[in-house]
């Protein structure tokens, strides 16, 4: 091999090892654009799972609201607080506070505004 190395034109060498950088190069560039395009493509899916979650919860919220207005229509007291503390008692889990029916409100429009 060392042999037919020794036999190139140094300018057909220098040419081939620049070729080969250049193709090098190109490879590189290719897989990190795969890699950022995977990033991006899943930064953008899961933005969509968070504004589904977030529209999830004002239905919820919304249903919520409307059944008390019906237990209170009866003329019954509503059972709203009773409700949450059974299923603290029961599931040990309890709503943070931070996701009011505004609050989400306010979040999904930010969402929207950066394309949710």
């Amino acid at each position: 091999m060392k042999a037919q190395l020794s036999n190139i034109d140094p300018q057909l060498l220098s040419s081939m090892i620049e070729a080969f950088g250049v193709i090098v190069a190109a490879v590189i560039t290719v897989i990190g654009l795969v890699f950022t395009s995977l990033t991006v493509i899943d930064k953008k899916k899961t933005l969509q799972q968070l504004v589904v979650a977030y529209r999830d919860l004002r239905v919820y919220q919304e249903a919520e609201i409307v059944y008390n207005e019906i237990e209170i229509g009866r003329g019954e007291p509503s059972n709203q607080r009773k409700v949450r503390d059974i299923v603290f008692r029961e599931q040990g889990i309890r709503a943070s506070g931070t996701n009011s029916p505004a609050q989400v409100e306010r979040k999904l429009d930010q969402l929207d505004s950066i394309g949710g």
